[in-house]
C-alpha cells in the first residue's frame, strides 16, 4: 500500500509544471469582460461586440461604467504585497477567488487612492454584468477551456516546457530560482480570429477562441511563451542596463516585442514542431520583420545555452 502510494505521488510530481499553472476563473474573466465594454485596447473587442449585438444597451450605462473603469486604472493600493497598481491587484486576486464577495473583501482590505463608493460602485458593476456574463459568454465557453487546459498541460509535458523556460531565463542571465511561477489565466474570446493576450506581474491573461478549433502549440508558443518571454526579459538586470535604461519609448517598446516574437513565434514554435511558420508572427510589419531577421541569431544563443553579451547587444541595435 505505501508503495503504491509513492508511485502516486512520482506521477503527480511527474506530470507537473515547475513553472505554469493554468487558471480558468469566472471572476478573472469578468474583469476581462469589463475592460472590454471599456473600450481597453489590449483587451478582445468581440466581448463589447457580441453584448451589444444581442441586448439591448444602455449606452449612457456603457459610458459610465468607461469613466469608472479609467479611474479605477488609474489607482493605487498601498501595502498590497505585490503591486502598487489598483488595476493590477484585482487581476492578481481574480484568479484567487471563487466569488464576488470575498475578491470584494480581500481588495477592500486595503488602504486605496481610489474613494471607497468608487469601489463599491466597480464591485456592483461586476455583479450587475455577472449573470449577463454567464449567459453571453462564460457558460458556453467554460468546457471548452477546460479542454484546451487539459491539452495545453498535456503539451507542457510532453514537450519540456520548462526547459525552454529555463533557457529562456539563463540567456537573460536571470538565476533560475527566480524564475517564479507563471500563472496563465485563460479567457473566452467568443468569435472571432484575433488572439489576444497581455501580462500583469506574473499573470499572462490569454484569450482563447472557443468557437473554433485553434492550433494549440502557436497558441503556446506564440501567444504564452511569448509572454512569459516579456515577464523574464523585465526580470533582466542587463536588460533594463541595455535596452531599457537609455532608450527612446518607441525603442524600449520595439526591443521587448521582437525579443518575445523571435522567442516564442520563432523559436518555441520551432523547438515543438520542428519548423518555422509562414503565417506572420506578430500583426506589425515592422515587429514581424526584424523578429525573422534576429531569429537565427536568438536560436543559436538559445540552443547553446549561451547567456546575452555585448556582442549580441550590439546585433540587435544595429537591425532598428
Amino acid at each position: 500500500m505505501l508503495k503504491g502510494f509513492y508511485l502516486f505521488i512520482f506521477f503527480i510530481n511527474l506530470s507537473a509544471s515547475e513553472f505554469i499553472n493554468i487558471e480558468i476563473n469566472k471572476n478573472h474573466g469578468l474583469l476581462t469582460f469589463i475592460e472590454s465594454l471599456s473600450d481597453v485596447r489590449y483587451v478582445s473587442k468581440a466581448p463589447k461586440q457580441l453584448y451589444i449585438k444581442n441586448l439591448n444597451v444602455d449606452l449612457k450605462e456603457l459610458k459610465k461604467l468607461k469613466f469608472l473603469n479609467h479611474k479605477i486604472t488609474r489607482g493605487a493600493i498601498y501595502k498590497y504585497p505585490y503591486t502598487r497598481s489598483f488595476l493590477e491587484a484585482l487581476y492578481l486576486e481574480s484568479i484567487n477567488h471563487k466569488t464576488l464577495d470575498t475578491f470584494q473583501k480581500k481588495i477592500t482590505s486595503y488602504r486605496t487612492s481610489l474613494k471607497e463608493q468608487d469601489i463599491k460602485r466597480y464591485f456592483d458593476y461586476l455583479k450587475k454584468y455577472t449573470p449577463i456574463y454567464e449567459k453571453l459568454i462564460w457558460d458556453k465557453s467554460y468546457k471548452t477551456l477546460q479542454k484546451r487546459k487539459i491539452k495545453l498541460n498535456h503539451l507542457i509535458q510532453k514537450h519540456n516546457y520548462d526547459k525552454l523556460i529555463r533557457k529562456i531565463a539563463k540567456f537573460y542571465k536571470i538565476p533560475q530560482d527566480e524564475i517564479g511561477l507563471f500563472n496563465i489565466a485563460l479567457y473566452p474570446i467568443p468569435f472571432g480570429n484575433n488572439i489576444n493576450a497581455y501580462r500583469i506581474k506574473n499573470i499572462e491573461t490569454v484569450g482563447v477562441l472557443v468557437n473554433k478549433n485553434q492550433n494549440l502549440k502557436w497558441l503556446l508558443t506564440a501567444t504564452i511563451l511569448h509572454e512569459i518571454s516579456h515577464t523574464l526579459y523585465f526580470k533582466s538586470n542587463y536588460i533594463k542596463e541595455n535596452f531599457i535604461k537609455y532608450e527612446t519609448k518607441k525603442d524600449k517598446t520595439t526591443y521587448q516585442e521582437i525579443f518575445a516574437t523571435a522567442i516564442g513565434a520563432g523559436w518555441g514554435y520551432n523547438k515543438i514542431t520542428n519548423k518555422i511558420s509562414s503565417t506572420p508572427w506578430y500583426n506589425n510589419k515592422q515587429y514581424n520583420r526584424v523578429s525573422r531577421k534576429i531569429y537565427p541569431k536568438i536560436k543559436k544563443y538559445l540552443d547553446n545555452n549561451k547567456t546575452i553579451d555585448n556582442d549580441f547587444v550590439y546585433f540587435i541595435k544595429g537591425q532598428i
